[in-house]
């Protein structure tokens, strides 16, 4: 790893990484993932700002997955309905 990445890591991703953990939201992890979508169609839309579009893409997929592994599989699957599980 580069020290322009270390760099990027450390002063961008974990603050930010940091406040939307504390939240433990579901509607974080859906709002990043659907971003993610929009800049990756952007990416392949847009040439000029291609390679923009697929680094926030990235980022907000990073993110979401660092998010998901706070919950526990138990919170991950809703309660059945039936009381069956």
């Amino acid at each position: 790893m580069g020290a322009e990445m270390l760099i990027w890591c450390r002063f961008l991703v974990r603050p930010v990484l940091g406040r939307m953990k504390a939240h433990k939201s579901y509607a974080i992890v859906y709002a990043l993932l659907a971003n993610a979508g929009q800049f990756q169609r952007e990416a392949e839309q847009r040439a000029a700002y291609s390679g923009v579009s697929a680094t926030r893409a990235s980022l907000c997929e990073l993110l979401a997955t660092k998010i998901l592994k706070d919950f526990t599989p138990r919170e991950l699957v809703p309660p059945s309905e039936f009381g069956v599980c």
